[in-house]
C-alpha cells in the first residue's frame, strides 16, 4: 500500500517537474497561436444576420362542412378540409426552400451582385470577364439555402424565424423582410390558381350531380374556394404575418467570425502543439542520457 502511494507521488512529481521545465514552451505557443487566431479574424469578412419573426396567418377550420365532405370521397380534398395533409404554413415553408422560389427571389433583388460581389458586373448585368466558369444555378441555390437563408420554427408556438446572413448588414435586413413579402405574394398566387382550378372542376361535377345533398355540398365547396380567392386579393400577409420585422444589426453584432471563440480554439490548439513538442524534446533528452550512460 505504501509502495503504491510512494510510486503515485513520484509519478505526480515527475509530471509537475515536466510542466515546470516546459512551462514557457507550452504557454508561449498557446498564447502565440491564440493571438494569431484572434488577429486573423481582422482579415475575415464579417457576416451579419438579420431576423424576421413570423406568425402563421389563421386558417379556416371548415366546421360542419368537413363532416359533410366525409361522405363524398375526393371532393373534400379539393377544399383542403379534413384531408390530414400539410397546412398552408408547411407548404409555404417548403416553397421558401424550393429552387423556383430562390431563383425568383435572387432575380427580383439582383441577388447575384450580392452573393458574388467580386465576380458579378452589376452595371453590365452579367458575369465579369475574368470569371472563366461562373457558378451554376444549382451552386447559387446551395449557397443561398446553406449560407444565407436560415429558417427556424418553434414547435410549441408555431412562430417562425427567417434569418438572412450577409456581409452587408443593411442588405441583410432588407432581404429578410423582402423574402417574406415575396413568399406571401407567391403563395397567394399559388393558392388562387389552385382555388380557380377547383372551382372549374366543381362546376363540372355540379352538372353531373343528381343528389340534392351532393349539390349542396358542391355549392358550399365552390363558396369556400371563392372566399379563398377573395382572401388572396385582400390579405397581403396571406400565409405569414410579420410580428417583428428585421432591422439592420449593429456594426459590432457580428455573427461570424466569432473572435473570442477562435482565440480560445487557438489557445487550446497552441497548448497541444507545445505539449507535443515538449514530449518529443523530453524523449530525446532521455534517449541521450541513456546513450551517455551506456557509453560510460
Amino acid at each position: 500500500m505504501n509502495d503504491t502511494s510512494t510510486t503515485g507521488d513520484a509519478g505526480l512529481m515527475q509530471v509537475i517537474r515536466f510542466f515546470l521545465r516546459n512551462f514557457l514552451l507550452i504557454f508561449g505557443l498557446s498564447f502565440a497561436v491564440g493571438v494569431l487566431f484572434f488577429a486573423g479574424t481582422a482579415f475575415m469578412t464579417p457576416i451579419y444576420r438579420a431576423d424576421t419573426l413570423l406568425a402563421p396567418a389563421e386558417e379556416s377550420s371548415g366546421g360542419a362542412l368537413t363532416a359533410m365532405l366525409s361522405n363524398f370521397g375526393g371532393l373534400g380534398r379539393l377544399a383542403g378540409l379534413g384531408n390530414g395533409g400539410p397546412t398552408r404554413k408547411d407548404e409555404a415553408l417548403a416553397m421558401l426552400r424550393s429552387r423556383a422560389f430562390v431563383a425568383a427571389f435572387i432575380e427580383s433583388t439582383n441577388g447575384l451582385a450580392v452573393l458574388y460581389p467580386d465576380s458579378w458586373d452589376a452595371e453590365a448585368g452579367s458575369w465579369s470577364s475574368s470569371v472563366e466558369e461562373p457558378p451554376s444555378e444549382h451552386d447559387t441555390y446551395l449557397r443561398f439555402t446553406r449560407s444565407v437563408l436560415s429558417v427556424n420554427e418553434n414547435p410549441d408556438s408555431g412562430i417562425v424565424t427567417v434569418g438572412i446572413s450577409l456581409s452587408d448588414r443593411l442588405v441583410a435586413a432588407e432581404w429578410a423582410n423582402s423574402v417574406v413579402r415575396l413568399l406571401n405574394e407567391k403563395f397567394r398566387e399559388f393558392v388562387a390558381t389552385e382555388a380557380q382550378r377547383s372551382i372549374e372542376y366543381l362546376y363540372g361535377e355540379l352538372e353531373k350531380a343528381s343528389s340534392v345533398e351532393l349539390r349542396q355540398v358542391i355549392h358550399r365547396l365552390i363558396e369556400t374556394q371563392i372566399q379563398t380567392i377573395m382572401l388572396t386579393n385582400v390579405r397581403k400577409d396571406f400565409v405569414f404575418r410579420i410580428i417583428d420585422p428585421a432591422v439592420a444589426p449593429d456594426a459590432d453584432r457580428v455573427e461570424s467570425p466569432r473572435r473570442v471563440l477562435l482565440a480560445f480554439v487557438g489557445l487550446v490548439l497552441g497548448g497541444f502543439i507545445g505539449l507535443f513538442i515538449a514530449l518529443v524534446r523530453e524523449a530525446l533528452r532521455a534517449a541521450r542520457r541513456v546513450e551517455a550512460a551506456e557509453s560510460e
